[in-house]
């Protein structure tokens, strides 16, 4: 169900996503009816339906990962059902005057089955960019660019979370599509995702 969070007494409340087993929903993807396609300023905020396909915004996404030590899910599925996960024990990012930089991550739960692999420790440290902010450590481009995406880019990707939704030929979707390279490789672009965090000891 969708809860309302109220992290401090002075911080405005806002509503997410709830899991079973205390998770909190901060991005889903199952169809193409949002756009990831978005600049900073709505990267920042957030947008879409929460009970639909949404980005929680990425200082609601701070100010979670900041009221207490968080590990994060990843929930993953290909266009012919195959599903997998991966893990990390840790998870936070800094806020925008650091650019939401991938603090912490990892490390990388092995036991989590069926697993998905690890498409992002790569990432870990990047800043956050999108198509009009390139804060990346690819010298000669722009990530945001090149992967028609925003996320914590290095140079580039091992994974493309928030990559361009794509309906046929997903084999051959390019770098610009959903992928998770250690699940089914950069070219083919995944029908579900979901991103998912919770407070650790729950």
């Amino acid at each position: 169900g969708i809860i309302k969070l109220q992290l401090t007494p002075e911080s405005e409340a806002f509503y997410v996503p709830c899991d079973d087993d205390g998770w909190t929903v901060v991005m889903n993807r199952s169809s193409d009816d949002v756009s990831f396609q978005r600049g900073w300023l709505e990267y920042k905020e957030g947008f879409g339906n929460l009970a639909g396909d949404f980005f929680i915004g990425l200082d609601k996404l701070h100010a979670l990962t900041a009221s207490a030590l968080h590990e994060l899910r990843i929930e993953l599925e290909d266009f012919e059902g195959n599903v997998a996960y991966a893990g990390y024990d840790a998870f936070a990012i800094s806020g925008e005057r650091e650019l939401y930089t991938l603090t912490l991550l990892g490390p990388f739960q092995q036991q989590l089955q069926p697993s998905a692999g690890d498409s992002l420790s790569y990432q870990a440290g990047a800043k956050f960019s999108t198509f009009d902010s390139d804060n990346d450590n690819c010298l000669e481009c722009s990530c945001a660019q090149r992967h028609k995406a925003a996320g914590w880019f290095n140079a580039c990707a091992t994974s493309n979370l928030m990559g361009n939704y794509v309906r046929e030929n997903v084999r051959q979707a390019g770098e610009t599509g959903i992928y998770w390279d250690t699940f089914q490789g950069k070219e083919t672009s995944l029908r579900r995702v979901k991103m998912l965090i919770r407070p650790v000891g729950q």
